[in-house]
């Protein structure tokens, strides 16, 4: 095998090992989200009940969706640290493969383009067919379906495990919008942590992958 396919061939497994944390993280949020889902079901229910002058309080209910926020974006962040770290290993890999120290950005960028991608499909897959949104785009496509009623009226497809039509469009493009801004910042540390991983092989070393 060539240094070329080699490379290609570890960065793909760097790329499934790392996805298995993004995964970890999907099914940490979406824990968070059905463990809290009865308070944040009661939250948007408030705030139903007050667009049509039901005063009821929403207060006590924001300190779970705080909470389940909090964890999102937490675990989000741990998650993207270990892969930045397995993208800078597998810039090493690439380097050492090759020769090349060139070589390691294209492999950290690899491994995070392989865990963005089923990153997303298993979150699209948790928020919007499981219902399982511990993200901020299930409070911002509440407030789009408030915003869409007409005044005086009971707002209908609200609520998160039964949601309407305007909520799953605003969920997903936030959801959308999130990973875009989250892909930004995690290609960039991607590449820069492969660079990092190839300049600490030597330009001389070379090492031949097993068949």
């Amino acid at each position: 095998m060539n240094a070329t396919h080699d490379t290609k061939r570890y960065t793909r497994i760097l790329g499934i090992t790392a996805s298995l944390f993004a995964l970890l993280q999907t099914l940490i949020v979406g824990s968070a989200a059905r463990a809290n889902q009865a308070d944040v079901l009661a939250l948007q229910q408030s705030l139903a009940s007050n667009t049509i002058g039901g005063g009821v309080n929403f207060e006590p209910f924001l300190v779970a969706s705080l909470r389940i926020f909090l964890i999102a974006y937490v675990s989000a962040f741990i998650a993207l640290l270990i892969i930045v770290c397995i993208a800078g290993y597998a810039g090493y890999i690439a380097a050492l493969l090759t020769g090349n120290r060139s070589a390691g950005s294209a492999a950290g960028r690899g491994v995070i383009n392989i865990t963005a991608i089923i990153w997303l499909l298993a979150t699209l897959l948790g928020c919007v067919v499981f219902h399982a949104d511990a993200y901020i785009s299930w409070a911002i496509a509440t407030i789009a379906v408030m915003i869409s009623t007409p005044q005086n009226h009971a707002p209908s497809g609200i609520y998160v495990t039964q949601p309407g039509s305007v909520f799953i469009i605003t969920q997903i493009v936030v959801l959308l919008l999130q990973a875009l801004v989250g892909y930004g910042l995690a290609i960039g540390f991607g590449s820069l942590a492969g660079n990092i991983g190839a300049n600490r092989v030597r330009p001389a070393t070379t090492y031949a992958a097993p068949v």
